[in-house]
């Protein structure tokens, strides 16, 4: 079992800003972000395509699409600018030995409020959703470009748990499988098949009858279908029994996993090797922690552990703390024996001292359990920041000099000359008078 320590989500418009016009990357300030997570032992870093939050119109909106003068994306337009930053990113991100998985939908931007600064719900094109069937041209461009331009790995989409996706992830594998490459993450996350509340009381009643439990669903129709057992429950427990023995097994999920079993072939293993992803992880007790582990704890499948979504009483930014990391760390890798477990904080705030000593405990969770610290833990030292060149001073004008006006001489002349004047100028009186 391979476990794999991954920061996610962590502001998408950090050391991007626009000048004059055009988008920048402060590379420098992106070093020492990725430095910081790297250093304690962050392995992988996930990206959603952009954000939809936190913006005011859709001019600040970073993403992969142009805009219009109207105040919309144009789907037929890319934004070089995006494109030309993300390969920054993901360079840099190399650089500190991060693997990188680039989400290529986020079902999240298509609710709420903010779902106008969308370029799936605002565009001149007039789609008003990536599900729907006129976005497919646009939707193919845009994951054929994603896949041929960007190296790293790739998710098919963050908490798409829709069954419109699955077609979406349907087209995803099959351009994934014609440049030989696999999905590194499925779109739809876990979600247990009925409340997690029911689970206890569930496998207790089961039990009774002396059944395992392994699959309480199964154990829980066992119950409903046979009288001599469901006829000794009251109330209550028939309610319980009832409602888990019928719930659905068809999830988008699992739906995304038989295609992946379909287009590469069951005998690839391929299916297992794409990560199944539970999010909103908060406690080793609960149910997005709990059941996954239960189902793949013992089989060579490659599960997601990720707080993405988590909120409540929880740490300083609203996920989970280092302290609980550590525990669900401690705990996950009890029961996880085969495969890999990829353990994901995902920063509500970018205090990023706070956020790296997350990652510290997570890391020394890990270490104290397996005795082997991250690929990156310690590693590569602090960015220095480049000294930039002093400005060359402008040359100072020559200064211009003042006119010379020649020095006035006694000469003999000039005595000559002033005598004859005068003499000139008497003559000229005493003709006047006379």
């Amino acid at each position: 079992m391979k476990p794999i320590l991954g920061i996610g989500l962590t502001g998408a418009r950090y050391a991007i800003s626009k000048v004059g016009g055009q988008w920048v990357l402060d590379e420098h300030e992106y070093r020492c972000q990725m430095q910081a997570y790297s250093w304690p032992g962050a392995e992988r870093k996930r990206d959603l395509p952009w954000s939809v939050w936190g913006v005011k119109s859709v001019d600040e909106v970073f993403c992969a699409f142009g805009t219009t003068t109207n105040n919309e994306f144009d789907l037929a337009k890319w934004n070089e600018d995006w494109w030309r930053i993300t390969k920054q990113k993901i360079a840099i991100e190399k650089e500190y030995g991060l693997d990188h998985t680039q989400e290529l939908f986020g079902a999240n931007e298509l609710t709420g409020p903010e779902n106008k600064f969308s370029p799936w719900v605002n565009s001149v094109q007039g789609i008003k959703s990536f599900y729907e069937a006129k976005a497919e041209p646009f939707r193919k461009a845009y994951i054929n470009k994603m896949v041929a331009e960007l190296d790293c790995d790739f998710g098919q989409g963050n908490e798409c748990n829709d069954m419109k996706f699955v077609p979406i992830a349907r087209e995803i594998n099959a351009i994934l499988k014609a440049a030989g490459k696999i999905p590194f993450s499925y779109g739809g996350t876990f979600k247990p098949f009925f409340d997690f509340a029911l689970y206890a009381p569930g496998l207790a009643i089961v039990k009774r009858f002396g059944l395992k439990g392994n699959d309480l669903i199964a154990d829980c129709k066992t119950v409903r279908d046979t009288p001599e057992y469901f006829d000794t429950l009251n109330s209550n427990e028939r309610l319980t029994v009832a409602k888990i023995a019928g719930a659905s097994t068809a999830s988008p999920l699992g739906e995304m996993k038989k295609d992946v079993g379909r287009l590469w072939g069951a005998d690839s293993g391929i299916e297992f090797k794409v990560f199944k992803a539970s999010h909103s992880c908060n406690s080793m007790s609960d149910g997005q922690v709990f059941l996954p582990l239960k189902y793949y704890g013992k089989k060579n499948v490659n599960i997601c552990l990720s707080d993405d979504g988590a909120f409540g009483e929880l740490g300083a930014d609203g996920r989970p703390s280092g302290k609980q990391w550590h525990m669900i760390i401690a705990y996950a890798l009890e029961k996880k024996s085969l495969g890999s477990v990829w353990l994901e904080h995902c920063p509500e705030n970018m205090d990023i001292e706070y956020q790296a000593s997350v990652i510290a405990d997570m890391e020394n969770a890990i270490y104290e359990k397996t005795g082997k610290h991250s690929k990156n833990y310690h590693k590569y030292p602090k960015p220095v920041k480049p000294v930039e060149p002093e400005p060359i001073p402008e040359p100072e004008p020559e200064p211009i000099p003042e006119p010379e006006y020649p020095k006035f001489k006694f000469t003999w002349q000039v005595i000559v000359g002033i005598i004859s004047a005068m003499a000139l100028v008497g003559m000229i009186l005493s003709w006047t008078i006379k």
